[in-house]
Order: structure tokens, then C-alpha cells, then sequence
């Protein structure tokens, strides 16, 4: 286990700076620092902002769709069309072909078994099979139940959604399928090479998450971990996370509030010098995790785009190599990684701040409660207002920080927003098989890209849950012949058993009316439908 803070390249970050991931809070009542034009290893402190200029104008960005033409072909997309953008039929036929070897090699291994698991028989699955599990699974996300075999139990106080009987899958037949699942080619996994077991599955998936959507001009790049407590080589520790202990996953999301939720592209941690650069020109100096940008980014290079970035991966060097590749940057960075030592040793009061450049790129440092240094290959020294309550003066102020940190919040929570969409409906399951928390974590990353494709093209809002529940019921009405008749007799007998009350509820009562003709919502309508609010003036009398 490891702790993502180490940089082989950098010395330890310094106290000052912190990994945490909280927004800045500003309190500044003064004005930036006043300068006289100093040089210092190729860097200019800017006396007056509003002269700062670039030495080259900014590229604009190659933007090339909102939608991909090849992917939308109608302008209204259901759940079940939007996911399967992502999730083809392909890649589930593959998931039935993996699944299926790892079983005949198991029993293949195992003849004492008599091809049989949790008292079945096996048979090997079939591709709608394999859509009515992970709807199931999808399902499981919704409704938390301590166990698997929970769901399928009927006892009054504990018992699962309807959907989990014999009839959708057998509890026996899900275990077993679970038992198998594999999301690479059981024959090509190499225990030294933990990515063996994802490669295959991964490929497919971020083929089809970058043809998507474009990312547009300005998009974030920051880490995801997955809760994994087993023993793993490269388990990490976080503990500005929620989760502290897990599998970390990078993720590069859209900035736009559009695609709020989106994830374009996705890595899995698995230990150093595993982003291979090498042939992009020029990455050769870099620093493991220096790489790790340029890896995610490979596909958007030299085409006028943005990313915002934690200061875990951002150094001077990265930022100059990028902006030979015109792609520019913003973010915090630590003082140890290419910050001017005389930028570190000047002498501000909270609420003052200074500007450096060199060339193209500009480094603020902005007194709070704390040091904020922000580096930018794009932007100009400038300065936005804020209204603040200020506690000492009890009342409102107006407050003046560089717009460069305020630039930085306001972007940098694409990333986070996946997590806050997906973590109150979490379908991974804790298991010893790592790779298969992670391949459920990416179907259900890829339903969330499949919610903002639904809203994109739709032009309407809407929740996880309410798509995920729309979604399971595409896919079960799909794959499985007999769901929409089993569904629509189960609301009939509903509406009849709500009814039914109207009479017996009133034996031995007589209906008086209010002597102040109050009104209230009729007993009987509001238990057969929340859409219908019928009052009266009667009620019951013993």
C-alpha cells in the first residue's frame, strides 16, 4: 500500500501546502503588492496587472462537436439507446464469451463438481442473460440489503424489490454468474499484470466515451478511489478521501455544466511506469505523475484546450511542456515543484498578492489564511470582485482576488460531481475479486454517462435514480419475453387492492359533512394515486 503523495522527482511538499481538496476562502481588503520590475531566473514580477500581457496569443480551441453525428442518429434517445452507446452489444457479448471460459476452466479444473455451483447446473450464459444481470446489479445500487442473497428473500421484515424472483433470475443462477464474471480474456490474464484482468474491457469503453461527446474547452483531471480494504499491491491511501483506503482511478471530466457528471476518460493506479508516453517527444524528463496528464490527455493534444489539475500532478516543467503542445493549464501548484524561491520569501499581508512570469506562463500567489500559489499558461493577471460577510466588521465587504484561484474553483469539480452523482447509488460490492468491484464501478460510471447523453439530446434533467430505474426497465422489457406482462399485472393488482378499502373502510360508519365545510384530501384517491387531489367536506363518523 502506498500513499499517492509521493513524487520520486520532488522533495516532500512542504507544510504550508496542504492535499486537501477544500475550495480557498478569501478575505482580501488589500491591494496587490506594489513592484518594481524585477527579473529572477527568467522570471518578471508584474508590477501593474492590468498591463500583463502573453507573448503569444492564445490558440483558440478545435472544437468538433456537442454530440458525435455518428452516434446520435435521433433526436429524442431513450436510456436503453443512450447507455448502449457506451455499453454496446459488443461488449456485452464479449462479457458472455469471458465469463463462459472462466467457467469451462474452472469445472475443467475442478471435475469433482460435476459442472454444478450454488446447486445448479451450469450453462453458459447468453447474451440477454447477461443484460438482465446487470440490470439486477444496477438495481442492487438502488436498494442497499446486507447480503446478495437478501434480495431474493420474502420474508416480511426483510425482502427485496419484486424484480428479484425466480421468474427475472434465480438467486442461485446471479451468485453463479458472479461467481464467473470476467471483464478480460480469462486466457490472456497475467497474475504480475494486474491490468490483464481490465485491458480488454477498458478499451472498448473509452473508445466509445471519447466519440461520444467533445470534451469542449476546458475539462479536469483528478483521481477517484474505489473502498477496498483487501490486500493489494497497489491499494492506495487518501485520506482527504471519504473513502482513505481503496483502488484509485484517474478520470478526466468536461468543466462544461452541460456535461456535468460526464467521465471522457478513465485510468486505473497500478503502480509506477506504467504510462507509456514514450512516443510522444519530449516526456522523457517527466515525473510519474507529469505523466500521467500527458497520458490522459494523448488524444487532445495541439488543440487549444484546457485542463485544470490538483496540485499533485502540476510542476513548471509540465506546464511548459504542454504549452508546446498547445494545451494550456491551471492550477495550484506546490512551491517545491519549479516556484521561484524570491516568489516564496516575499512578505505579503492576508488579502495581498503578487504576480510572476516567464514567457507564456504566469504564477499568483494570493495571501488568505493560508498561501495560494496558482500557476496559468492561458490566462493574464487580473483580479474579479466578491461580495463576503466579514465577520470583524459585521457586515458585507467586497473583496478582490485574482481571478486565476476563482478560475481554478470553478472548474475543478467536474471530477468530484461523478463521485457526488454515483456514491449514493454505489453497486459494487465488497469482494476479494478487485477487478470486479472495478469493472461494476465502470458500468455504473458509464449509466452516468449515459444520463448526461439522455440529457444532452433531450434537452430535460434528470435524476440517477429516476434513469436508472427507466434504464432496468428498457433493458427487462428487452431481454425478457414475459417482464411487461408480469409488470403491468403487478400495478393492476395494486390499484385493485388500494380500492378495495373504499367499502370495507366505511362498514359501520356514517358520512357526516363538515359543519365548517373544511375540505380534506379524500382517504380513498390519495392512496390509489398521488397525482389525483380529490377533497371533500365528508368524513366519517363511528
Amino acid at each position: 500500500m502506498s500513499s499517492d503523495s509521493s513524487d520520486l522527482d520532488y522533495d516532500p511538499v512542504d507544510d504550508s501546502v496542504s492535499d486537501e481538496e477544500d475550495e480557498f476562502s478569501y478575505n482580501s481588503r488589500e491591494s496587490d503588492v506594489e513592484a518594481e520590475c524585477v527579473t529572477f531566473e527568467g522570471w518578471i514580477i508584474v508590477p501593474h496587472p492590468e498591463d500583463d500581457k502573453r507573448l503569444t496569443d492564445v490558440v483558440q480551441p478545435t472544437l468538433h462537436y456537442d454530440v458525435h453525428p455518428a452516434v446520435v442518429l435521433e433526436e429524442v434517445m431513450s436510456p436503453m439507446k443512450c447507455f448502449e452507446t457506451f455499453v454496446s452489444e459488443t461488449i456485452v457479448t464479449f462479457l458472455c464469451k469471458w465469463t463462459n471460459e472462466r467457467a469451462a476452466k474452472y469445472f475443467l479444473e475442478n471435475i469433482d463438481k460435476n459442472m454444478k455451483v450454488h446447486g445448479l447446473r451450469w450453462r453458459d450464459v447468453t447474451v440477454s442473460e447477461m443484460y438482465v444481470f446487470i440490470a439486477l446489479v444496477l438495481m442492487q445500487g438502488l436498494i442497499h440489503l446486507p447480503h446478495l442473497s437478501d434480495y431474493w428473500r420474502k420474508d416480511f421484515l426483510l425482502a427485496g424489490p419484486q424484480v428479484f424472483s425466480a421468474t427475472i433470475m434465480s438467486r442461485d443462477r446471479f451468485l453463479s454468474i458472479m461467481k464467473f464474471l470476467r471483464f478480460s480474456d480469462p486466457k490472456a490474464t497475467d497474475p504480475s499484470r494486474p491490468m490483464t484482468r481490465l485491458a480488454m474491457f477498458f478499451a472498448f469503453i473509452k473508445e466509445n466515451t471519447m466519440i461520444a461527446i467533445d470534451p469542449g474547452e476546458t475539462f479536469a483531471l483528478d483521481e477517484c478511489l474505489m473502498l477496498y480494504k483487501g490486500r493489494l499491491h497497489f491499494k492506495q491511501y487518501i485520506k482527504s478521501k471519504r473513502s482513505r483506503f481503496g483502488i484509485k482511478l484517474f478520470a478526466l471530466c468536461p468543466s462544461d455544466p452541460k456535461f456535468r457528471g460526464y467521465t471522457y476518460s478513465f485510468a486505473l493506479y497500478i503502480g509506477r511506469d506504467i504510462y507509456n508516453v514514450a512516443h510522444i517527444p519530449g516526456t522523457d524528463a517527466l515525473s510519474m505523475s507529469e505523466r500521467v496528464v500527458v497520458y490522459m490527455l494523448s488524444n487532445l493534444l495541439d488543440e487549444g484546450r484546457e485542463v485544470i489539475l490538483d496540485n499533485w500532478y502540476v510542476s513548471v516543467r509540465l506546464v511548459e511542456f504542454l504549452l508546446t503542445r498547445n494545451t494550456y493549464v491551471s492550477d495550484t501548484i506546490r512551491t517545491n515543484r519549479g516556484v521561484p524561491s524570491e516568489l516564496t520569501q516575499l512578505q505579503l499581508k492576508k488579502g495581498q498578492s503578487c504576480f510572476i512570469r516567464k514567457g507564456d506562463v504566469l504564477i499568483v500567489r494570493y495571501k488568505d489564511k493560508k498561501d495560494v500559489y496558482v500557476i496559468t499558461s492561458k490566462l493574464t493577471a487580473d483580479f474579479v470582485q466578491k461580495d463576503q460577510y466579514s465577520v470583524v466588521d459585521k457586515r458585507v465587504v467586497v473583496l478582490q482576488k485574482p481571478s486565476h484561484v476563482d478560475h481554478y474553483n470553478s472548474n475543478m469539480g467536474a471530477v468530484d460531481a461523478t463521485d457526488q452523482d454515483m456514491e449514493p447509488y454505489n453497486a459494487a460490492r465488497k469482494s476479494y475479486a478487485w477487478f470486479k468491484k472495478v469493472g461494476i464501478h465502470v458500468l455504473q460510471r458509464m449509466v452516468l454517462n449515459a444520463k448526461v447523453l439522455y440529457s444532452v439530446t433531450n434537452k430535460r434533467k434528470v435524476d440517477m435514480k429516476d434513469f436508472t430505474l427507466q434504464l432496468c426497465d428498457e433493458i427487462l422489457a428487452k431481454h425478457l419475453s414475459d417482464y411487461t406482462a408480469m409488470r403491468d399485472q403487478h400495478k393492476n393488482a395494486k390499484r385493485q387492492k388500494l380500492s378495495e378499502p373504499s367499502t370495507s373502510r366505511l362498514a359501520g360508519h356514517e358520512l357526516v359533512r363538515s359543519e365548517q365545510n373544511t375540505r380534506r384530501r379524500c382517504w380513498v384517491f390519495s392512496r390509489i394515486s398521488v397525482v389525483l387531489d380529490v377533497k371533500t367536506a365528508y368524513h366519517c363518523v363511528p
